[in-house]
This record gives structure tokens, C-alpha cells and sequence, in this order.
């Protein structure tokens, strides 16, 4: 009730009423009760490019998590192929593992010649 009693007098919300958010809204509508329209129209306009401003963060941020999980995908079929085709090198040939594993023949190579085993 102070506030009501008080809000013409007041220029910001007091800090002890701040964390109530239907008087913080009243203090901005009352604000706005008192604004030309000229500055109703740039205040429209502030909320509406903060509002825009935040869809888009929001937005970005979904789609890195998108693309970060794709990628972790990604690589962990990679390390899941790597794995496999490690186990065969001591029993079959790099293009038989290279067909079942989806690495390509070179790498299957390299993974025989760092392991030191021979082809068969």
C-alpha cells in the first residue's frame, strides 16, 4: 500500500520492494502512463530488439548444442571404427577392414604400421 501512496513521489522502484515483480511491473506501466509517444514508440522498439536479441541468443545456443552433439556423434563413431579395426588387424586384411569398418584403406595403413603388425 506505501507504494501505491508514494509511486508518484517514487523514480525507481525501492530495493526493498524490487524482488516483487508485480510492483516492478506497476512501476513500468506507470512510467509509460506518463511517456509522449514518441518515447512509448522507442521504448517498444528497445524491448522489441532486446526481445529479438534474446530469441536469436536463444536460438545460437540450440543450435551449437545441435551441432555439439552431432559432432560427439561423430567422433565417437570414428573412435568406435578405430577400435574395431584395431582388434582386426592381427586376423584380417586392410581392405576387408577398411569394407566392415568405414575407414578408408590408408588409414587402416597407418593403424597397422603404428600398431607393428604385418598385413595378411
Amino acid at each position: 500500500m506505501s507504494f501505491l501512496q508514494h509511486a508518484r513521489d517514487l523514480r525507481e522502484v525501492p530495493a526493498n520492494m524490487a524482488h516483487v515483480a508485480a510492483l516492478r511491473h506497476a512501476f513500468e506501466l506507470a512510467n509509460q502512463a506518463v511517456m509522449s509517444a514518441e518515447e512509448l514508440e522507442i521504448l517498444e522498439k528497445q524491448e522489441a530488439f532486446i526481445l529479438d536479441t534474446r530469441l536469436t541468443v536463444e536460438e545460437s545456443r540450440e543450435e551449437g548444442r545441435q551441432e555439439g552433439m552431432q559432432e560427439g556423434l561423430e567422433q565417437g563413431l570414428e573412435q568406435q571404427a578405430l577400435a574395431t579395426a584395431k582388434r582386426m588387424l592381427a586376423t584380417l586384411d586392410d581392405a576387408t577392414i577398411s569394407e566392415f569398418t568405414g575407414l578408408d584403406v590408408e588409414r587402416v595403413r597407418r593403424l597397422r604400421s603404428d600398431a607393428g603388425t604385418t598385413p595378411r
